[in-house]
């Protein structure tokens, strides 16, 4: 009996807790053009406004990198509390 109402509240609190972790991540892609040194300047730009776009966003951050192979002509900086993810590290440099 004890065991049953500790595991419905339990289940409770988390039905009541998730959504609203959910409602408050937004999650950005970065439009990288893949393959190409020349494209460096563009993949830079791009990244640096997608994480000025994504500072000023409040709640959790995820930023996507499609998979692809891209080409970048500066150190690229990652702001606290933004978590990138891909495919895999296989398919993504």
């Amino acid at each position: 009996m004890k065991f049953s109402l500790f595991t419905g509240l339990i289940c409770l609190s988390c039905i009541m807790i998730f959504p609203q972790q959910v409602k408050s991540m937004s999650t950005l892609e970065i439009p990288l053009i893949e393959g190409t040194p020349s494209a460096a300047s563009y993949n830079s730009e791009a990244w640096e406004q997608t994480m000025i776009k994504a500072k000023n966003i409040s709640g959790l951050k995820m930023i996507t990198i499609p998979q692809g192979n891209y080409y970048f002509n500066q150190t690229l900086s990652v702001p606290s509390k933004i978590t990138l993810t891909g495919t895999s590290s296989d398919t993504t440099n």
